[in-house]
């Protein structure tokens, strides 16, 4: 599951042939000004799609952090699988 994790979020939308809206489509964000509006909505965003593509994942905390004068994002995930008590968290950075 951590692996799939790491994959969607390194997929930009429409990558994937078969399923053009599976993506974090983070890297695009890395390009535009990056403000507290934009970040909100691509947690908004990132929430929504993990609820639908990973429905045995629990999110327990989600962070987006911003870096404007590196032009760098953070994301932060801590979640849980249902029905195993197994925890995880992946830290991925976008420059």
């Amino acid at each position: 599951i951590k692996y799939n994790l790491i994959n969607f979020f390194l997929t930009n939308q429409p990558e994937r042939y078969l399923n053009p809206n599976f993506g974090g489509n983070l890297r695009k964000f890395v390009f535009n000004q990056i403000t507290s509006g934009n970040t909100e909505y691509l947690k908004q965003d990132i929430q929504q799609q993990l609820q639908s593509y990973f429905v045995n994942v629990i999110v327990d905390s989600l962070d987006v952090l911003s870096y404007p004068d590196e032009n760098q994002i953070n994301i932060v995930l801590k979640y849980s699988i249902k029905d195993t008590g197994l925890t995880d968290e992946i830290q991925l950075a976008f420059i």
